[in-house]
């Protein structure tokens, strides 16, 4: 093997350190990388323009352009970064805006933007399991949990919630199944808080059925209701971009005659939430 010369500067390493670093580390816990989960082209000047409104900072935010669909936001004030972490998800024309912490200062490129955090709902849960621990079990089934909602326990609300950490990239999870003290197997439905555009074929996130790539031909909206996925995933009706949407019950809704996936037709339901 021939000898390859290297430039002098190639050979060194530049070290981290002194005033630079402190800054550094400062700003980086008040940065995040962000995607919006679509293949679909969009104006990156009409998406801060959206998320800056939704936010309302007290202080400014930057946002930079990145390749690969990919951009850094930087708040100013970690007042700011915490309340859009902990009132994520966010959205934009309907498609989910991942966002990730910097903290790690790992590269763009190599950063698993796989996972987002949602608010979900559990109904039908058989009461022997109508307490946190248990709660999180059935949670657990979904992803990592970051939180149990204690307002249900308080009676401070009529939804028994979660926070769970979801992988995007799988289809979404309708139910979970589990055992009463009957030894009967109950199913437990899930709805997600702040649910942006998913496929009601496939269960993805990031399209519509009508841009699905493993939707066959000749599946068309007349079979709509028999589809595996529909809009009872979703916790509430209203959207705006970059909000969330609103606490709202269920819809039920015949699909039988709908072209759109706006209603809601929700057969196998006969619990109480």
């Amino acid at each position: 093997m021939r000898n390859i010369t290297v430039n002098e500067a190639e050979d060194e390493v530049v070290g981290y350190e002194g005033e630079s670093r402190n800054g550094g580390i400062g700003r980086a816990v008040r940065t995040m990388l962000g995607r919006v989960h679509t293949d679909r082209p969009y104006s990156f000047q009409r998406m801060k323009k959206a998320l800056s409104a939704a936010w309302r900072p007290r202080r400014s935010v930057t946002f930079n352009e990145l390749d690969s669909n990919m951009f850094l936001v930087h708040f100013d004030h970690y007042v700011d970064f915490k309340r859009v972490v902990e009132d994520g998800p966010w959205s934009f024309e309907r498609n989910l805006v991942v966002l990730k912490s910097t903290e790690n200062d790992e590269l763009p490129t190599e950063s698993d933007m796989s996972k987002v955090s949602f608010w979900i709902r559990l109904l039908n849960v058989p009461l022997s399991w109508r307490n946190k621990v248990s709660v999180g079990r059935i949670a657990a089934k979904l992803g990592d949990v970051m939180d149990v909602d204690d307002a249900y326990f308080e009676n401070q609300s009529k939804h028994i919630r979660a926070k769970v950490m979801i992988n995007i990239l799988s289809p979404l999870c309708r139910f979970v199944n589990v055992m009463n003290l009957q030894n009967e197997k109950v199913r437990v439905y899930i709805q997600y808080e702040k649910l942006p555009n998913y496929c009601y074929w496939c269960g993805l996130l990031g399209h519509i059925e009508k841009e699905c790539l493993t939707k066959p031909l000749e599946i068309d909206g007349k079979t709509f209701k028999d589809w595996p996925f529909n809009e009872h995933l979703r916790a509430s009706n209203a959207w705006e971009d970059g909000q969330s949407w609103g606490v709202q019950s269920p819809v039920y809704v015949d699909l039988s005659n709908s072209k759109t996936n706006t209603k809601v037709q929700w057969q196998n339901f006969k619990g109480q939430m």
